[in-house]
């Protein structure tokens, strides 16, 4: 009986989430993280996810977003958008739960998305997962961050899948 690894982690920049594109001088969405995306059907721009990170969080805040459809939300992509006051990379966390029968693609595109990434610190794969159950868990919020005295907060983005 083989155990599979439904739950993927990583962490790495912010600026992972997105490649920049010189001929068109623009920002194009990661495209391994947006097969992810695709497979799960999310209603997902990792361009607003970037900027938010950039443009909306200030130094010591930070909450996370769990994005799932009403299809299959045993599928989930979260993004832990904490910024440590210390981290010159802007780091975040990347937790990936998914169905048995997605597991192969998912796997292949996560992997590729963290090997692609230019900021690689972390890369789990497993078959449960502490670190993304207590990303995830909505009993875990509002969550002191000690450093900060910011209470971080769960923002579940349930959506149904896109028609």
């Amino acid at each position: 009986m083989t155990i599979e690894s439904r739950y993927f982690f990583a962490i790495v920049s912010a600026n992972d989430l997105i490649v920049w594109h010189e001929a068109d001088q623009c920002a194009l969405p990661n495209p391994h993280l947006d097969l992810v995306i695709r497979d799960f059907s999310l209603d997902l721009n990792l361009l607003a996810v970037h900027d938010h990170y950039f443009d909306a969080v200030i130094v010591g805040q930070g909450d996370v977003f769990v994005y799932k459809t009403t299809q299959n939300a045993e599928n989930l992509l979260a993004f832990d958008l904490f910024k440590e006051p210390s981290d010159q990379s802007d780091l975040i966390r990347v937790a990936v739960r998914s169905s048995s029968e997605l597991v192969p693609r998912v796997r292949s595109n996560f992997r590729a998305f963290y090997d692609s990434a230019g900021c690689q610190v972390c890369l789990e794969e497993s078959a449960i997962s502490g670190k993304v159950i207590e990303m995830i868990d909505a009993a875990n919020y509002p969550r002191d961050m000690s450093r900060s005295g910011y209470r971080q907060k769960l923002r579940a983005c349930l959506r149904p899948a896109p028609a």
